[in-house]
């Protein structure tokens, strides 16, 4: 840890929920991914129109099935990094573009 400060990682600017496991998802006829709990103002989901309550099913070409799984395809970017993210909402799904920011690690 004390090796990355300073380092930047991607921001992209939501809270993801941790309740809703691929199998709960499918339970209520959703599809697997990332379910937005929050998306924080003026961040890169919020400029991209990105909502809570949103599932994130695919981020840079990663098919999301767990939260986890986002996290981790989240943690491999870079701020500047240029995304496709395909969020399902109201029955339908959605390609976004985002472009991620740069958050210091302190």
């Amino acid at each position: 840890i004390i090796s990355q400060k300073g380092d930047s990682k991607a921001y992209f600017g939501v809270s993801i929920s941790s309740t809703y496991t691929s199998e709960v998802l499918a339970y209520y006829g959703y599809p697997s991914g990332a379910v937005v709990s929050t998306v924080a103002k003026g961040s890169p989901a919020y400029l991209a129109g990105i909502e809570r309550g949103d599932i994130i099913t695919e981020f840079n070409g990663i098919k999301i099935t767990e939260y986890t799984v986002f996290t981790d395809a989240l943690y491999d970017c870079k701020g500047g990094d240029k995304v496709k993210v395909k969020i399902y909402r109201d029955g339908k799904t959605y390609t976004v573009n985002v472009t991620l920011e740069s958050e210091t690690v302190n």
